[in-house]
């Protein structure tokens, strides 16, 4: 079945009409491995879905489901499918793969250690750790399709603690990936773990202070948007 059908077919089944404008597909290699996004272009009425190559070989039902799931976020739509739990169990099987999980900065291992043991009781996997550009506005990521953990460089000399909890962050979008039904990332469970973390609101003010910006460093997680 062609990408654009598939998508036409995931916007009926999720907004329960057929599409008023154009839906287009787009394949790059220029997304990391499984990766996409979803945009609405409101001024020429059309959507696009963006996606990496490694898309172009996975089954319908599974590439239905991924649009699946992006077009709830889109619409905001809260709505469970067969296709859209074919879509998450492929992401976890990908994020359990051993091959993903062989690339550790020592500094980052021995943080993602000590965080796992203290506050998650050695229960999250380990997987792929590393520094990542000199940014001081994302400070830490998580990306799901490579089960990897990126901190920014600008932490590379900071404080244990603060490199601490930004890894705690990323290791709570790492556990709690699919356990919310809500279509966001932090929701009110994750910001009530986060909030577990010894001295969160004071490491908060570090965090603005090494952005050299009074509002919030953002902290994000790479997701199929």
């Amino acid at each position: 079945m062609q990408a654009e059908q598939i998508f036409q077919d995931a916007f009926e089944s999720i907004v329960g009409r057929k599409p008023g404008f154009s839906l287009r597909v787009v394949f790059s290699g220029k997304f990391s491995k499984y990766n996409a996004k979803i945009v609405h272009y409101k001024k020429i009425n059309s959507i696009e879905l963006r996606l990496s190559k490694d898309w172009q070989d996975v089954s319908s039902p599974i590439l239905k489901g991924m649009a699946e799931e992006l077009l709830c976020r889109l619409f905001t739509i809260k709505k469970h499918t067969y296709n859209i739990e074919l879509y998450r169990s492929f992401l976890r099987n990908l994020d359990t793969s051993p091959a993903e999980k062989n690339q550790s900065e020592p500094e980052l291992y021995e943080s993602f250690s000590s965080v796992n043991e203290e506050y998650f009781n050695n229960k999250i996997d380990l997987c792929n750790l590393r520094f990542g550009r000199d940014s001081k506005r994302t400070l830490g990521s998580y990306n799901f399709h490579t089960n990897t953990i990126t901190i920014s460089k600008a932490l590379r000399d900071a404080p244990r603690h603060v490199l601490d909890y930004v890894m705690y962050h990323e290791m709570l979008h790492k556990q709690l990936k699919f356990e919310s039904s809500k279509n966001r990332f932090h929701t009110k469970e994750f910001k009530e773990k986060e909030a577990l973390f010894r001295n969160s609101k004071e490491i908060e003010k570090e965090l603005a202070r090494i952005a050299r910006r009074k509002p919030q460093p953002r902290i994000s997680t790479w997701f199929r948007r």
